[in-house]
């Protein structure tokens, strides 16, 4: 059930990803596999050559037929993180806690922030990839420590 449910949030997640892709690349009069084409080139271009999409496969993701494969996953966050910060965003200063030397002054976070899933931390954190649920990895095993056995 959990492997599940890891594999629906990250299918969810890689969904609006491209979605906010096609938005992304589309031209006026640009239709649906041209689209889906250009991504897949994207796509292809920061991958190995074993390794290559078709359109079809980014359609079919994309309307949630398959299920995307882990390298397809990382491949268009990837893409997706490199192109949101193309976009013009309304950027606002804020104070982080990181660990000394983490994070360089004045570095632009593209990320939303989560709060963390052990309902007793209070903690917002900045993810290191899209599913990750916790804040820490104690925080993580704290939460797994109160768990029932079933």
């Amino acid at each position: 059930m959990k492997k599940n449910n890891e594999i629906s949030i990250k299918t969810n997640i890689i969904h609006d990803q491209l979605v906010w892709l096609v938005d992304f690349y589309r031209k006026p009069g640009d239709g649906i596999v041209n689209l889906c084409r250009l991504i897949a080139g994207q796509l292809n271009l920061s991958t190995s050559k074993e390794t290559e999409w078709t359109w079809n496969y980014v359609h079919q993701v994309l309307n949630n037929k398959i299920i995307p494969s882990e390298k397809f996953i990382r491949t268009v966050y990837r893409l997706y993180s490199r192109e949101c910060k193309k976009e013009n965003i309304e950027l606002e200063q804020i104070v982080i806690l990181a660990p000394k030397g983490f994070i360089e002054k004045n570095s632009v976070v593209n990320v939303e922030s989560k709060k963390c899933a052990n309902p007793k931390c209070r903690i917002f954190f900045i993810p290191t990839n899209p599913v990750q649920k916790y804040c820490s990895i104690a925080c993580k095993r704290d939460f797994n420590r109160r768990k029932p056995c079933q």
